[in-house]
């Protein structure tokens, strides 16, 4: 399985390092999919990167120098350099934590796509479209290797250049002969929609994890009332894709059954666990769970509903001067 973005999609997603594009890192490979990234829309992408990197400094440079001379004083502003911007799009295409392989311009896709240029035929039926015969061309080539999707905005691959009408006819009868399909998406969505599986987890796993970085203060929340730790009744857990195709940001909601140590009348004993942690796919474990505190309830021999709750207050760490601001992302999963 080959997957294909055009430029505007590398732009507009920051490399895919946008919160969309950490989704889509994830399914990739969750689907052992290879990204397939033609010469072409490599060398468009980073030079347009490149110029809106620097319209977005020069835009932020501009501004402080404003604001400066209307308040007199401010922080200095630190911003990227151009040996910063460089080291950047080098990466661009690399630093991306999935499988990929780069499809060099060729003769051949130059041929194709010229041809199509001579008989004015879509995708390169206008002046400008050169560049998508070759996207063109190269995804012909992939689809001997296996399924291709590609993902484009441009309306010169789709019939009566509408999003709706799929694949344009001379296309899809250049590819009818193939054993393998090629697919066409005109957003990341469609693309997710198509590719998205379910991410199993399993609440047993991640109350074990739990427990053994809080069994402490579950253990006194419980003694307070006299019952002991049971089995789980019901979870929320919802997951995010993050910066890690490998790793999930992962909030959830235990609750469990408890039962009390000594048979008084006390009946129907509930332990809520709520927090948040991440989950290494690869290694099938977990990491800073946090306990957001443990709520327990239960019927009194008199029938009446008695509560305690336990709560944990996090505490950012305090900087002084200027803070170094680390980039995240959190995509939810259905």
């Amino acid at each position: 399985m080959y997957v294909v973005l055009d430029s505007n999609i590398w732009i507009s997603e920051l490399g895919l390092q946008s919160t969309l594009g950490a989704a889509v890192r994830f399914y990739l490979k969750r689907n052992n999919a290879v990204l397939a990234i033609p010469e072409v829309i490599k060398l468009e992408s980073e030079h347009n990167l490149r110029n809106r990197l620097n319209d977005y400094i020069s835009s932020i440079q501009k501004n402080h120098s404003s604001l400066l001379s209307i308040f007199g004083k401010l922080k200095e502003v630190v911003l990227p350099n151009n040996e910063d911007i460089e080291n950047l799009i080098d990466n661009l295409f690399t630093n991306i934590d999935i499988e990929f392989v780069e499809i060099p311009f060729g003769i051949d896709s130059a041929k194709n796509s010229f041809l199509k240029t001579i008989d004015k035929l879509p995708p390169s039926n206008k002046s400008q479209q050169f560049k998508d015969g070759v996207i063109w061309a190269d995804c012909v080539g992939l689809l001997s290797k296996g399924d291709v999707h590609l993902v484009t905005e441009d309306k010169a691959f789709y019939q009566d250049r509408q999003y709706s009408k799929g694949l344009v006819s001379n296309l899809k009868n250049e590819i009818a002969s193939f054993d393998n399909n090629l697919f066409l998406y005109s957003s990341l969505h469609d693309l997710i929609k198509s590719i998205q599986s379910d991410v199993a987890i399993l609440p047993e796993d991640l109350l074990k994890s739990f427990l053994e970085n809080n069994e402490e203060s579950v253990n006194r929340t419980l003694e307070r009332v006299g019952f002991e730790i049971g089995d789980i009744e019901d979870s929320v857990i919802s997951s995010f894709a993050t910066e890690s195709p490998s790793l999930l940001y992962v909030e959830f909601e235990l609750l469990i059954t408890c039962n009390a140590v000594i048979d008084d009348g006390r009946s129907n004993g509930r332990l809520m666990l709520s927090g948040d942690g991440q989950l290494d796919l690869d290694a099938g474990t977990y990491s800073e769970l946090r306990n957001f505190g443990e709520e327990f309830v239960y019927i009194s021999p008199d029938g009446a509903e008695e509560k305690t709750k336990n709560t944990v207050i996090f505490i950012d760490s305090a900087v002084i001067g200027h803070k170094e601001v680390k980039h995240s992302v959190r995509y939810k999963l259905d």
